[in-house]
């Protein structure tokens, strides 16, 4: 009979051979993985049918620890799972059957040991759940090659819920738990997502919101937000057999806050990798470093419009164009703080420019409103400040400070730089500069983009927190607008909205230059 490592956290590492995760609250152990005993011939038949029916069956309020009658498992086909014999949702988690795997050891250990009365599962009525595996995924890639994410779905009750992601091969990943909102992150290594984020909807059960994407290189992310205080009671990688993918199966039972409270992971288990070192640029390189922050990214999908696009990429793609006229121009250094779909945190990104000792900083962001919530057209350009200009422009600084958590990473305030009298001179002469450019860019960007009736306002957005940076949050129109979506999504506008925005930036360095220098330090030069 096989043994089990039972754990307190919601946290689970699987994926390097025999290691799991022991009890003990926030905490990791490495020990030794369960193994498969030799068995007589009936029970290696009864575990080779019971894969074959956890690949193909409905998974629903039952859970993982459900047994079904007799009756009830000969009416299980291939395809779908006699609905009528479901058994109540239980509010604490089933306890697991003697051969089923608690926690993640080795691909053959977890297949090998999974029993037919464990693997069998009934869908709750109104909820049932296609299965049906993704016909030759499991050789879509080279073994050793990177996995797809193929597939993902959801399925339960508000006190049980299952989450199986089909990949076209077994990776390594990371299961674990987020407070403030109550988050569970499952961190995929070497892993990308061929599926788009609207092709399923999986807010079903404990599951309210989903997101995915790339976090970090070789890291992708899926962040499930919870109605309720959840733990993982368990989390294991099912191999691809045949013409089946591999699965990776998360099951959230609904707990009480402080169970929830002390299984959560460390904040610094979300973090992000550190991050590379910048570029160096030459000593003999005196142009002014201009940084373009293309918001959200990777798992923050930003905004999204009446259609697929998404924010994260069509801010990108303005940046990129920006980019470039910038540096053909050959007037600046130009540093982005992303170039890719990768998901960058927002203290990160005021490090960036300042490590780079940025002159400017330039962050692109589109907007949208809610349904419901009227109509609004035209492009903005937001500055710092401790009070909002008005309501919309504090409505719209709260929802991007929240880029961090919505990627699944601790959203604490950065600690302030501004520690005395000097700094604060600086940040004083940083915001009449940031002013500066604001109307500068207004004033270039109406000859292209349609501006809003008070384009130019002020909020507490983190990102633009660096003290001695001048910075500015542009905001390229509303995608809730088709009007606006239409000019956003267009190769031709686009590349005339770079253009003005660079001419808002040569014309700003200008004026500083021909203002003399501003106290607290020289004004970059800008090459003729």
């Amino acid at each position: 009979m096989q043994t089990h490592a039972r754990f307190l956290p919601s946290v689970i590492s699987a994926g390097a051979s025999r290691r799991a995760v022991t009890a003990g609250a926030s905490s990791l152990a490495l020990i030794q993985a369960p193994c498969v005993s030799v068995v007589p011939r009936a029970r290696r038949l009864a575990a080779a049918l019971a894969l074959l029916l956890i690949a193909v069956s409905p998974v629903g309020a039952a859970g993982p620890g459900h047994k079904p009658a007799p009756a009830e498992a000969a009416k299980t086909d291939t395809t779908k799972t006699d609905t009528a014999k479901s058994e109540p949702a239980k509010t604490e988690p089933a306890k697991p059957d003697a051969e089923t795997p608690d926690v993640f050891g080795p691909l053959d250990d977890v297949v090998g040991s999974v029993s037919a009365k464990s693997a069998v599962a009934t869908a709750e009525p109104g909820r049932d759940l296609d299965l049906a595996p993704v016909k030759d995924a499991a050789k879509a890639q080279p073994a050793g090659g990177p996995s797809t994410a193929l597939a993902a779905r959801i399925a339960g009750d508000g006190q049980r819920t299952r989450l199986i992601i089909d990949l076209s091969r077994a990776a390594e990943f990371r299961a674990f738990t987020l407070a403030n909102p109550t988050r569970v992150i499952i961190d995929l290594k070497d892993v990308t997502f061929g599926f788009k984020a609207d092709a399923p909807d999986m807010r079903r059960g404990l599951v309210s919101a989903y997101r995915f994407g790339l976090f970090a290189p070789g890291k992708a992310r899926m962040v499930l937000d919870a109605s309720d205080p959840v733990v993982i009671d368990k989390a294991f990688v099912i191999a691809a057999q045949d013409d089946q993918p591999a699965r990776l199966v998360v099951d959230l039972v609904k707990t009480d806050a402080a169970t929830f409270n002390a299984t959560q992971a460390p904040a610094a288990e979300a973090a992000p990798p550190p991050p590379a070192a910048d570029a160096a640029a030459s000593p003999d390189d005196k142009r002014p470093v201009v940084v373009l922050d293309p918001g959200h990214g990777g798992v923050d999908s930003g905004t999204t419009g009446a259609t697929s696009y998404a924010e994260k990429n069509i801010v990108l793609d303005v940046a990129v164009a920006l980019r470039d006229k910038l540096e053909k121009s050959g007037r600046f250094r130009v540093v982005m703080t992303r170039s890719t779909d990768v998901f960058v945190p927002l203290g990160e990104r005021v490090r960036i420019a300042r490590r780079n000792q940025a002159a400017l900083f330039v962050s692109i962001h589109a907007d949208a409103l809610a349904a419901g919530d009227g109509q609004a057209r035209g492009a903005s350009v937001y500055t710092l400040s401790d009070t909002a200009s008005d309501a919309d422009a504090a409505h719209l600084a709260e929802k991007e400070n929240k880029s961090d958590a919505i990627a699944g990473i601790d959203s604490a305030e950065e600690n302030s730089q501004v520690a005395d009298i000097l700094a604060d001179l600086v940040q004083r002469e940083t915001k009449s500069f940031s002013a500066l450019f604001a109307r500068t860019l207004v004033g270039t960007m109406k000859h292209t983009a349609r501006m809003h009736r008070s384009p130019i306002k002020s909020a507490g957005f983190r990102v633009l927190k660096a003290h001695d940076v001048p910075s500015v949050l542009v905001e390229l129109g509303y995608m809730s607008s088709p009007q606006d979506l239409k000019q956003m999504t267009s190769d031709a506008w686009r590349d005339k909205l770079a253009e003005s925005m660079q001419t808002a930036i040569n014309d700003f360095f200008a004026t500083r230059v021909a203002g003399g220098v501003p106290t607290g330090g020289a004004a970059p030069a800008v090459p003729k």
